[in-house]
Formats: C-alpha cells, structure tokens, sequence
C-alpha cells in the first residue's frame, strides 16, 4: 500500500480508520449495559429498543444534510465540529439520570456521528489509485465490526470497574477529543482528483445541482438495489447487536449447570465474536472481489448477495442453539456473521463506483438514510417492541398463583426468539436484491467512466477547500 501513497495520504487513512473505530464503540456501548438502563430507568424491552431508534432516526434524518454540504463544502471541518459534537452529548449522557433525557441524548449522538459515515468514505476514494482503493475501504470497514465489538467489551469493562453504568459511556469522549484534534491535521482532497489523474485528465470538478444529483440517483439502478440490499444488513445487523447480549444471556441460563452465567460475560463474549468475524469477513469480501472482479465483472454484488443467503441458515440455527449450547451458538453467531460482514467494504465499492465523483457525499448520504431509516432505526424498537407484547400476552394467561422464576425465563427467551425471526426474512430479501444487482453494475460502473473522461478543461476547477 505504501508504494502508492503519500506519507499523509497513509496518515488521512489512518486517522479516519481510527475515528470510525470510535464511532462505533460509542455507538454499541449503550447494548452492553443495556440491562442496567432498563434497571435504571425502569423500562422494558419496547422503551429500551427505542434509545436506538432515536439514535439511528437522527442519523439517517442528518446524513442527507451531512451529504448536500459535503459536496458543496470542507468535509474535514464538518467531521471535526460533528465529532466534538457528539463527544459532548455522550459524556452528558453519562450524567442523566432520567429516561427523557438519556433519549434525547442519544439523538444528539447520532446526528454527530451521521457526519463522518457520510464523508469519510468519500475522502478515501479521492487519496487512493484504484488499484488498492478496495484494499484501503476493507481496512476502513474493518473499523466497524471491531468498534462494535470493542463498544461490548470496553462498556461492559469499565461499567464494572467503575461500579455503575455510566463508566461505560465516559471512555469513547476522550477517544472522540483525540480523534477530532487528529482530524485538524489532514488535508481535503479535490473530489475525483485520483481518478482523473489515471485518466491523464486535467485536474477539474464539475458543479452539479442537488436537483440533478437527486435525478441521477432515482435512475441508477445499481445504487438503488444495493442500497436496498444493505437496508437488510442493517436491519439485521442493529437487531443483533442491541439484544444479542441479553438474548443469548437468558438462553444460556436455560441451560443445566450455566444458571449462573452473567451478563457481563456473555457480552464480552458476543464483543469479541464481532472483532474476530470483522478482521475475517471484511478483508474476504474485498479478497474475493479483488481476485475475480477481472473475469467476472459483475461479481459485487452476488459475493454480497452469496454471503447473506449463507448467513441467514446460521443465523436461524444460532436462535434455536441458544437454550442447548453455548459452543454451538456462538460458533454460528461468529460463522453468521463473517458472511454478513463481506459486505461491507463491498458494497461501499459498488457506490463509490457507479456515482460520479461529485455526486458521491449525496449518494452516499441517502444510501445511509435509507437503509437506516428502514434497516436498523426500526429493528431494535420492533423486535423489542414485540418480545414485549408476547411476554405481557403470556403473563395474562398464566394462572393467579405464583409464577416459577423458570417459566418466567423461559417466556423471556422464547418472546425474543419470536420477535427476532424477523431478521431472517430481511436477510434472506437482501441477498435476493443483491443478486438482481448483478444484472446492471457493469453497464452502470461504464457509464461513471464515460462521465469522468468526458470533463472538458474548460470546466472550472473548484476545490473542496476554496468553497468552504
């Protein structure tokens, strides 16, 4: 890698690697210590998935506003003011003791953090040569699965140094102020200056109109399928990651002799299976498509839509497993999610590759809305919402004498394993959508190269750092 890049260039990567890494621990803290906040708060499982639905619902709601200003103006200074944006929200979070408050935190937290996902990505498009763009987006997206599952250890860690809950939330602020300091630093590059330097181009940027980007976006058919495609994964994925814990927690103490079990452990448990599938789905995917892209071109999106199909039986199997064997659980939970995770660096290739590059903050701005508004703002508060209606349904048909703690646990597992089935026909849809997308990325990406080569000279050159 290092023979095609610059010493800052290797530094830009590195920071933003780094700040997504953050972002994702602050995001999943709050699913290690879950347990504690519906104690804290008095809430059940309805009121709980509902703190990320405000998470996600102000992130997807932001992104398109993150999107318009990041083709217009300096991303750099909209990722700092963001990050240090969130940071702060966080931290006060951890002083809350209301649930009104925390919830109205937490969507502070997501409209900073909806800033970086939309721009990061882009600026790595524009400081990498094509031929280890997907390399650098794998190391970029790693990020994601390793946040998340540090976010599990690191909460559920200081919660239990600290003694009290809000530990957890007081470790990614400081992260977040290093990050936003380390961001100062780096430069904004001029968007799609790579790509008309191998093109021999002159260094231009075309002005497009919201109006026409939007336009553009509404007919392009490989954005829309794989964007829909990724709602799933995220749908999937925000279900998993806010109730796996206590799911997999009350299934296992079904099982004789793990009665005992904690929390606690089962998170770290759950964290470090989402580090170890990330540091091996994420490189494979981008593997995959770097080793056959040549003699199939239309590969991306059937490793995406392959991984899901594959993911949704282990998934399923993970559910039933977890009243009988830990071992057996956790290795289709890990297995489950690599397949899943080989789509992340691979789906970001896809749109980075059939928008043109002045239009790639808007697409990919709306492609987080989407699939967030859709995917993981309503699978936390749906499934908990639901696993809430089938216990009170339950607990109405119980008899007037004392209910045995056994039978209440029982109810507690087997309403959640209901409620999240609902995953499955998600994941089964988007692996579905991903292979309808197959048909048109090849004709779609041509048509981004046609555009790109078609800049004339006599265009104006804007750079990003002149319009801010």
């Amino acid at each position: 890698m290092s023979q095609f890049l610059s010493t800052h260039e290797r530094y830009t990567i590195a920071i933003l690697f780094f700040i997504n890494i953050v972002n994702y621990m602050d995001r999943y803290t709050v699913a290690s210590i879950l347990g504690d906040l519906q104690d804290e708060f008095n809430v059940g499982d309805d009121y709980s998935g509902l703190l990320q639905t405000a998470f996600i619902l102000s992130y997807t709601i932001c992104a398109p506003i993150f999107g318009y200003l990041g083709d217009r103006f300096s991303r750099r200074k909209i990722m700092v003011l963001s990050l240090l944006f969130w940071t702060v929200a966080t931290i006060l979070g951890s002083f809350t003791r209301t649930y009104g408050w925390f919830f109205v935190l937490r969507t502070f937290v997501g409209m900073g953090e909806s800033s970086f996902s939309t721009l990061a990505p882009t600026i790595i498009y524009d400081v990498t040569y094509k031929e280890i763009r997907k390399d650098v987006l794998a190391l970029f997206y790693i990020a994601i699965p390793i946040g998340s599952g540090l976010g599990f250890v690191a909460g559920a860690k200081f919660a239990r140094i600290g003694g009290h809950w809000c530990w957890a939330l007081r470790v990614t602020p400081i992260l977040g102020v290093i990050g936003s300091v380390l961001l100062c630093l780096i430069k904004d590059p001029v968007r799609g200056e790579r790509e008309l330097l191998e093109m021999g181009k002159p260094l231009v940027a075309k002005k497009i109109s919201f109006k026409d980007e939007l336009k553009s976006l509404v007919k392009n058919r490989s954005y829309l399928l794989s964007t829909f495609g990724f709602t799933s994964v995220a749908f999937v994925t925000g279900a998993m990651a806010w109730w796996g814990p206590i799911y997999l927690h009350s299934g296992f103490r079904l099982i004789p002799g793990e009665n005992d079990i904690k929390l606690e452990e089962v998170a770290l448990s759950f964290g470090a299976i989402a580090v170890c599938s990330g540091l091996i789905g994420v490189p494979l995917g981008a593997f995959i498509s770097r080793k056959l892209i040549r003699k199939y071109p239309a590969i991306d999106p059937i490793i995406c839509g392959v991984g899901l199909i594959i993911s949704d039986p282990l998934i399923v199997q993970a559910l039933f497993a977890a009243k009988k064997s830990i071992i057996v659980t956790y290795s289709c939970v890990f297995l489950g999610e690599v397949f899943m995770n080989v789509t992340w660096t691979v789906v970001a290739d896809i749109l980075l590759s059939v928008v043109v590059p002045e239009s790639r903050s808007t697409a990919e701005a709306f492609q987080i809305a989407i699939s967030h508004a859709f995917g993981d703002a309503g699978s936390p508060y749906l499934v908990g919402l639901l696993s809430e209606q089938l216990k009170k349904k339950w607990t109405e048909n119980q008899p007037s004498s004392p209910v045995n703690m056994n039978i209440k646990l029982v109810q507690q597992f087997d309403a959640m394993r209901y409620a999240l089935m609902s995953i499955v026909f998600m994941q089964l849809l988007g692996g579905m959508l991903f292979v309808a997308n197959a048909f048109y990325i090849v004709a779609d990406r041509e048509l981004v190269i046609q555009a790109i080569a078609s800049t004339s000279p006599s265009q104006q050159m804007v750079p990003a750092v002149e319009r801010a």
